[in-house]
């Protein structure tokens, strides 16, 4: 019984402790798995610090040259923050954001004008500053790109960030490049619906009517008139066209739609 005792305790005692060899193979084992997981994270932590900043999918657009100067100063930014020169990176973020109103984002390594990230869940209805096109009136590709370009400016005027993180709002610009969209484009721009279209001087009748046909043309021509005053901004002209067309026909005029109709009395 005192044998039988003696071998139960010898084999607790072995079994509680391990010798040296499997220590050694124990401890091995630990730093090689902890070595294998530190050197995946910092090859992880290596390939993200060399990734290139790249532009949100929903960024503003601008000219070729501008989203390459951006982009360039983007870059350089990037080194700096390397380089661990601050100073210098905090002066290109804020030179981007007033100029542009780009907004860098860090964490994903994205830059966007209009600071909108759909890759970062960003909920995508309408875009901060991007109009968008109601089809009238023919356009080539160039004199679209140039619109375009006209309008994201036009934006960026009206909501420009200073260094100090105020707002300096430019409406007078604005104005400027509005009243040459319309000059030089015939374009109108609605800021409500964020949208703008080619102006046309005449408007399409919708709905039944009893008017005769002289009463039609009589009013398509007053108000392909009335458009040509309200291009010439002479609004009190325009409105006294449609004020004496609702008097005489009872007729509504919508300007967002280019429509006009009889109303019922």
């Amino acid at each position: 019984q005192t044998a039988s005792k003696s071998a139960a305790s010898s084999l607790r005692i072995n079994h509680a402790t391990p010798t040296s060899s499997s220590v050694q193979f124990l401890t091995a084992r630990h730093f090689w798995h902890f070595d294998s997981t530190h050197n995946a994270q910092r090859e992880s932590a290596d390939k993200f610090a060399n990734q290139v900043y790249i532009k949100s999918t929903t960024s503003l657009s601008l000219d070729k040259e501008e989203m390459e100067y951006i982009q360039q100063h983007v870059d350089t930014r990037a080194q700096a923050k390397k380089d661990r020169n601050f100073d210098s990176a905090d002066k290109i973020r804020l030179d981007l954001a007033h100029r542009f109103n780009v907004t860098i984002n860090d964490t994903r390594k994205l830059w966007s004008i209009g600071g909108l990230f759909a890759e970062l869940g960003a909920k995508i209805g309408k875009k901060e500053g991007v109009y968008t096109r109601k089809c009238s009136g023919y356009l080539s590709a160039e004199d679209e790109d140039a619109i375009s370009k006209m309008i994201s400016d036009r934006y960026l005027a009206k909501k420009k960030d200073n260094f100090d993180g105020s707002r300096e709002r430019n409406f007078d610009v604005a104005d400027e490049i509005r009243d040459a969209l319309m000059s030089t484009y015939n374009v109108q721009v609605d800021d409500r619906s964020n949208e703008w279209r080619v102006e046309r001087d005449d408007y399409t009748m919708v709905g039944d009517n009893t008017l005769s046909d002289e009463d039609v043309e009589y009013i398509d021509s007053k108000l392909k008139k009335r458009s040509s005053f309200k291009r010439e901004r002479k609004y009190k002209d325009a409105d006294a066209i449609r004020d004496d067309l609702r008097g005489r026909f009872l007729v509504n005029v919508n300007d967002r739609t280019k429509e006009w109709r009889v109303d019922s009395e």
